[in-house]
């Protein structure tokens, strides 16, 4: 189980958030365009085809007090804070993608299997969610510049398990 008063508050303000997820159709969920607004990342467009893991990322460190990149693009979080060399909870990781050098994925580090690392995020399954990615595609894991970094190591999830369950938290 997951300690949350351990936890930093922008992972914290992120599990709040779960559930959250686009709409079907020509109609925007309010709370995705509102992280637009939270995040200080001004973009116009319909939630279904603007990716927003960047844009929620942002949201949940600006909330929180911290300056995020204020960029859309999740590769901007490669240059922001500080370089960690092993995970933490709640450390921003940014993941490469089949698209191409400029585009990638950007979550919160919640734990790991041998292969995958679990990510909250939003946009993830067009929605805010945890959910698991290939450790290969890993490109950064970063930490708030001013922010005490805690103990640093791999959070390991059970083997055979499909992830963290909703009791880990």
């Amino acid at each position: 189980m997951t300690d949350l008063t351990a936890s930093p508050a922008w992972f914290v303000w992120g599990l709040g958030e779960l559930g959250i997820r686009e709409i079907p159709g020509k109609t925007n969920n309010d709370r995705i365009m509102a992280y637009r607004k939270i995040g200080k990342t001004p973009l116009s467009g319909d939630e279904s085809r603007v990716p927003w893991c960047a844009i929620w990322a942002n949201a949940a460190l600006e909330q929180c007090g911290i300056r995020g990149t204020r960029s859309a693009l999740a590769r901007s979080f490669l240059e922001w804070g500080q370089k960690l060399d092993k995970p933490a909870l709640g450390a921003v990781v940014v993941l490469s993608s089949a698209r191409g050098t400029w585009s990638g994925h950007v979550g919160f580090y919640r734990g790991e299997t041998a292969d995958q690392v679990y990510l909250l995020g939003g946009n993830q399954g067009d929605a805010v969610s945890i959910a698991p990615f290939d450790k290969a595609r890993i490109i950064g894991i970063r930490w708030p510049h001013l922010t005490r970094v805690p103990r640093l190591g791999a959070i390991k999830i059970a083997a055979g398990r499909k992830g963290p369950a909703v009791s880990d938290f």
